[in-house]
């Protein structure tokens, strides 16, 4: 997050962290050192809050990438639950995607092991 980036040090000689090599931050809103909870009696904080910031921001940007996709005719594959499309249509669709991934797979890894 971005306080926790303030907050905290480089380990770099050159001082510079992460966000000197980003274009974009995105900020979860998590406080530094991602603890949320005090509890009298407890020297530090409890509970992360980066993970709930995380998920937000990056279902925020899949919902507006397909929103995007579809208005220019290209509509995303989404995988959906049965009990929304119906279970025929859900493993019909799972399955496309799992044979995608696995061709996709099969040739990324296809000169695997082979001397250049």
């Amino acid at each position: 997050t971005k306080e926790h980036l303030e907050k905290s040090k480089s380990k770099r000689k050159d001082g510079k962290k992460l966000s000197d090599f980003a274009d974009l931050i995105l900020d979860t809103g998590a406080p530094a050192g991602d603890s949320m909870i005090t509890i009298d009696g407890l020297k530090t904080p409890v509970s992360p809050g980066a993970t709930v910031g995380g998920v937000i921001i990056i279902n925020s940007i899949k919902a507006e990438l397909a929103k995007l996709l579809t208005e220019a005719g290209q509509p995303p594959k989404v995988l959906t639950a049965g009990c929304t499309i119906g279970d025929e249509e859900a493993a019909k669709i799972f399955e496309a995607a799992y044979d995608e991934h696995a061709h996709r797979m099969a040739e990324l890894y296809k000169n695997a092991g082979k001397a250049e």
